[in-house]
């Protein structure tokens, strides 16, 4: 997918501050699309963290997690890098609290769909999706979670006057296997981005480190369940984008 060769037998050291790819090892050939992924997760949670604010103060809180599908088009880009996302908020509530909990109900929602004809996230699974071709190729799924309650952030609006200023986590899992986590604390404080597979582009080294499933998972203990929910919708979704892009 995307050129991308197999995972390295042995990976660089996880805790390693930054990336150490070889520039001379095919190994870690490097794919822009993968960084581009994690910036558009980024993007994504600071939207959900800005949207928050946004609907607490008129009084119409949203939930802390929202679903994110992930598009690409290069033919038919309007930006640099073609990606495109589809997204799914939720209204505050205790259905929506936890996230594993949303995903399996949306696993149940795309089997329904997905036994029948036209099955398609961006409709189906949505709320809103950014205006893109039909044909774009779908290449993976995410899950945004804000580390803080609507009303915990129209206090620190009040206190602070940042109202966007919201930590957030966006885990996404791409059609080439790739894991990503990418926490942010604010809007504009640096990102902690981790990744299953290099994200060097090979024009420049930007801030990343590889994840270490043990302990990310001792750090956050729910992500070991969110990867299964994650994985389960994904599969369902790829099992009827083959005419759009190739399955793992």
């Amino acid at each position: 997918m995307w050129g991308q060769p197999p995972l390295p037998t042995q990976r660089p050291d996880p805790t390693a501050a930054y990336s150490s790819t070889s520039r001379g090892d095919a190994r870690f050939d490097a794919d822009p699309l993968r960084m581009q992924v994690a910036q558009r997760l980024a993007l994504a949670g600071r939207r959900h963290a800005r949207h928050a604010a946004d609907q607490a103060w008129r009084n119409k809180p949203i939930a802390n997690h929202a679903v994110v599908f992930l598009y690409h088009d290069p033919p038919r880009a309007r930006t640099g890098d073609g990606l495109y996302t589809a997204s799914r908020l939720f209204l505050a509530g205790t259905d929506v609290a936890d996230l594993p909990t949303i995903l399996t109900q949306l696993l149940a929602c795309a089997t329904d769909y997905a036994s029948g004809r036209g099955f398609d996230p961006r409709t189906q699974l949505s709320t809103h999706a950014e205006p893109m071709d039909s044909s774009a190729h779908y290449i993976g799924i995410a899950a945004s979670t804000l580390n803080a309650s609507p009303t915990a952030t129209v206090e620190r609006a009040l206190n602070t006057g940042r109202e966007y200023d919201t930590p957030f986590r966006v885990v996404g899992l791409l059609s080439d296997e790739t894991q990503l986590v990418v926490h942010g604390a604010g809007m504009t404080a640096p990102l902690d981005i981790r990744s299953t597979h290099t994200l060097d582009t090979g024009t420049g080294r930007q801030r990343w480190t590889w994840m270490h499933g043990d302990a990310d998972a001792a750090v956050d203990p729910e992500l070991p369940e969110v990867w299964a929910g994650l994985d389960d919708l994904h599969s369902v979704i790829m099992d009827t984008s083959v005419s759009l892009f190739s399955p793992r």
